[in-house]
């Protein structure tokens, strides 16, 4: 190998690296802010980081097909994202406790998940300072389907499974990541509050292109129910960063399409 071939290469190690720190750098950011938000009892953001890491998840665990699943089980507490395809789903958590795994253990027995799905991981958006404990587990579980402590995994053991891929995966990756925990005021987790303060089309835009996504079909529905109707005033509430500007958003987006004026 010549002298250019070798820089070139590591160059592009160099390169590899920096984008892997910058992956790191937005999960931290990601764990702290849910940390943050949980000591506070606010806990929309991780229903909001189930979208953000969907996409992650798609990539790094090669799972295509990734849907979130609260949107079809709205009221299941055991599941997050599923892809039936691979037969693959995940449980979304703050922190990966021993208590939380046997709570979505005892949440998978009980709704006959393994029926769709042959392998769970309980992904903890902030890493435990040790191992979670496996009490209960295996009753829990009544050989209805393998669940093993390798299976509980955490922004740290995700870093490891990001370094194994390729540089095209880790920079879509990283893309991902950027577009919702990037640097600046476009990227806080408020940043929606200000986007249709007043309805255009370009707020709208804004709202919509700047953020991932989190279903909302039952607010949705009811908005559209009110539009339909007499009623004058509607006000949609709901804690910090849950998602009522992108509803509305929306909702208006669908309103101009159908001929309403702003």
């Amino acid at each position: 190998m010549n002298v250019g071939a070798k820089a070139s290469l590591v160059d592009l190690n160099m390169d590899r690296q920096q984008t892997i720190n910058r992956i790191r750098d937005y999960l931290v950011k990601l764990a702290l802010q849910v940390q943050v938000d949980n000591k506070s009892f606010h806990f929309d953001l991780n229903r909001i980081a189930e979208e953000i890491l969907r996409p992650v998840f798609q990539i790094a665990y090669k799972l295509p097909d990734l849907v979130n699943l609260n949107a079809e089980m709205p009221n299941s507490d055991a599941l997050d994202l599923g892809d039936k395809v691979a037969r693959t789903a995940f449980q979304i958590t703050s922190r990966a406790t021993g208590a939380k795994v046997l709570k979505t253990l005892i949440g998978i027995k009980k709704g006959e998940h393994f029926r769709s799905f042959d392998t769970f991981y309980v992904f903890g958006i902030v890493p435990l300072d040790g191992k979670p404990s496996v009490k209960g587990w295996k009753k829990a579980i009544g050989g209805s389907f393998k669940f093993e402590a390798g299976n509980v995994h955490d922004i740290t053991t995700f870093q490891a499974k990001i370094d194994t891929l390729e540089i095209d995966e880790i920079n879509r990756i990283e893309s991902i990541l950027a577009k919702n925990l990037g640097d600046g005021e476009k990227y806080s987790f408020s940043s929606l509050k200000k986007a249709c303060t007043k309805v255009s089309d370009a707020t709208i835009r804004l709202a919509l292109e700047s953020r991932t996504l989190v279903p909302r079909p039952e607010s949705q529905q009811q908005i559209s129910q009110f539009i339909e109707s007499s009623v004058r005033y509607c006000f949609l509430t709901g804690p910090s960063s849950v998602g009522k500007s992108t509803v509305l958003a929306l909702e208006a987006r669908a309103a101009i399409d159908a001929g309403f004026t702003t």
